[in-house]
């Protein structure tokens, strides 16, 4: 089944930069730099749990880890598929597998987004 991730997505940002903007109003800009490093260093093992995930639960468990990391970033496509993903895992909708494989495109399309914004503020 191909799935249109597009319905899930909508028009929404690789990057909504208000989320980063949040967070250093917070917290300052050390914090955002951390952050951004720790998603960077972190999320390849989560996608591997991820796109490892043999049941429902790991999978939901999977996503939601994800789905934190991205939200508090303003990764806004990347949290939606995977909120989706642990939506759909904790309902046994079994379509949760299906959108496994466009996780890692959305974090290929996020790192560099990162990246820039990481040297920009060094």
């Amino acid at each position: 089944m191909d799935m249109d991730v597009s319905a899930i997505t909508g028009d929404a940002p690789v990057l909504d930069i208000r989320a980063l903007e949040r967070v250093q109003r917070i917290g300052g800009l050390q914090l955002v730099q951390r952050m951004i490093r720790a998603f960077l260093e972190h999320v390849p093992a989560r996608v591997d749990a991820l796109l490892a995930s043999a049941s429902a639960l790991d999978a939901a468990r999977a996503a939601h880890a994800i789905k934190s990391s991205a939200g508090n970033l303003g990764l806004e496509r990347l949290r939606l598929i995977v909120r989706e993903i642990e939506a759909r895992a904790e309902l046994g909708d079994e379509t949760w597998s299906e959108l496994r494989m466009y996780v890692a495109g959305e974090i290929d399309a996020a790192r560099p987004v990162l990246e820039v914004h990481l040297e920009r503020s060094e």
